[in-house]
């Protein structure tokens, strides 16, 4: 049921263009280095924690190693498409990397600020996960993101 969801998640997503249908028919990228990539975000407790949880010191940590990471997994696995994808996502967090630092302990708005920086960068790689793991069929059953890929991915419309 997992995968049915996130593979209609991922067909109505796109990052930088690049769709899922793109990734199908052209990526040539390594199954197993993106698997490996998103079994590192499974385990970053900033992606998927309760806000409550989250510290600004901790949190700008966390980011600074996925985005090291993000560009590293880049490099190993040398993919036009996906290269697109990583970058999108290294752009990303830069952007908002630059909010956090600039973010003032007396700011009355600090924790609004926080929250908004985290629901960017989540949204972002919820789209990007759910591509990737529908794009390389990796199941993502039973993996801490699929509450990350599911609600910041779906947006209900009433009439």
């Amino acid at each position: 049921m997992i995968a049915e969801i996130v593979t209609g998640l991922a067909a109505a997503a796109s990052i930088s263009g690049v769709t899922l249908k793109m990734l199908l028919s052209r990526s040539r990228a390594s199954r197993v280095e993106v698997e490996k990539y998103i079994k590192f975000l499974a385990g970053k407790k900033v992606l998927t924690a309760p806000f409550e949880q989250e510290v600004l010191p901790a949190v700008i940590k966390s980011l600074e190693n996925i985005k090291h990471e993000t560009e590293a997994a880049r490099l190993r696995i040398g993919d036009d498409l996906v290269d697109i994808v990583f970058l999108n996502l290294v752009l990303k967090l830069s952007e908002e990397l630059m909010l956090l630092y600039e973010i003032d302990d007396s700011d009355p708005k600090r924790n609004m600020k926080l929250f908004r920086s985290i629901q960017e960068i989540r949204a972002r790689f919820a789209r990007a996960i759910a591509l990737l793991s529908t794009a390389f069929k990796i199941d993502l059953a039973g993996s801490r993101l699929v509450p990350l890929v599911t609600d910041m991915n779906f947006r209900a419309k009433r009439g």
